[in-house]
């Protein structure tokens, strides 16, 4: 009995692998009126559901976190924006991803993190999305903190919205 406990237990550790990745991107925003507007990028879940993002992506060999932020937002926007290094934010969290070729599934650990990416309010219009997202629309951020789909999302827009505050309107 005690066998046959240990050798499913080994099996199904064999079927799960861990990774730890890394990533990297921006809460990009602009400022009008004196109201602080969010770019948020429209994605799909497997199951059609739809919740925004903002773009981000995995480092590359070789690269620094703010080179990796500077790509994937070149990627997925299109624009070669500025980022404000002096916000700086890491979010962890952990998910596993289903299998796709093989029959494992796999633990991802996951640590993202992020810059500010300001944008001129007339780049808004030249954005040129890239295909692994849907659409893209600018809310006011507090209306971005409430659509956050993560706790740790909704912390990240608080704080980014405290630092926009005291750095650009006041």
């Amino acid at each position: 009995m005690y066998l046959k406990k240990r050798s499913r237990t080994t099996r199904s550790r064999e079927k799960t692998k861990a990774v730890n990745e890394v990533s990297a991107g921006a809460v990009v925003f602009y400022v009008e009126k004196q109201e602080i507007m969010v770019l948020a990028l429209v994605q799909n879940n497997e199951t059609g559901e739809e919740w925004f993002d903002m773009p981000k992506g995995h480092v590359e060999k070789g690269e620094t976190l703010m080179q990796a932020a500077h790509r994937e937002i070149r990627e997925e926007i299109g624009l070669p924006l500025h980022l404000d290094t002096g916000f700086r934010e890491e979010n962890q969290y952990v998910y596993t991803e289903k299998p796709s070729r093989t029959d494992r599934n796999t633990l991802i650990h996951k640590r993202v993190v992020f810059f500010l990416a300001f944008m001129h309010t007339n780049e808004k219009k030249q954005i040129t999305l890239s295909q692994e997202h849907k659409r893209y629309y600018f809310l006011p951020v507090d209306k971005a903190i409430e659509r956050a789909r993560f706790e740790n999302q909704q912390q990240l827009l608080k704080d980014a919205k405290a630092y926009i505050i005291e750095k650009y309107l006041v």
